[in-house]
């Protein structure tokens, strides 16, 4: 019995030791996308779910509000291209150029789950964020339907994992 409880804690301590791994390493590589993007780690925690939800990567959603914000600051007029999409979608391109990246990305959302014709729901993605844009539709409306939404890891979770990270690395 006494050999048999020993291995099973052994067992039990390396399960812990794994997960509590894979959980910094997740909150390590939120923590550097937030920084990349300029959106918070809260958001793309939270974007993140929705975004695994639909079989999504969030380094791919990472990388479409990046080029959102790449788009928004060449964008220099509202009747043609992505500033006639936005325009079309309700959106000001210079209000949202002026905006954080994380709530630019929120308003398009929106706008995106209050258009219903599906087809021109995609076509104006596609005008104002680019023909990667279309396989996002289904987690732009998540997003822009639902509001505030709950992240698992937080800024300070974050932090705290790139230090742990980067301790293991000068370690090494």
């Amino acid at each position: 019995v006494g050999l048999a409880a020993g291995i099973g804690a052994a067992l039990a301590g390396g399960a812990l030791a794994g997960w509590v791994s894979q959980t910094a390493q997740a909150a390590d590589e939120l923590a550097r996308l937030a920084d990349q993007t300029g959106v918070s780690v809260e958001k793309l925690s939270a974007w993140g779910n929705v975004a695994q939800r639909n079989g999504q990567d969030l380094n791919d959603l990472a990388e479409l509000t990046t080029e959102m914000s790449l788009r928004l600051a060449e964008i220099d007029k509202d009747s043609e291209g992505a500033g006639l999409a936005l325009k079309q979608l309700g959106l000001d391109y210079k209000a949202l150029a002026a905006m954080p990246a994380e709530q630019a990305f929120e308003a398009i959302a929106r706008s995106v789950a209050g258009t219903e014709n599906s087809g021109r729901k995609t076509a104006l993605v596609m005008a104002a964020l680019g023909d990667e844009a279309q396989k996002y539709i289904t987690t732009l409306n998540t997003i822009g339907a639902s509001g505030e939404m709950e992240a698992s890891i937080t800024t300070r979770q974050g932090d705290v994992a790139r230090d742990y990270k980067d301790a293991l690395v000068k370690l090494n």
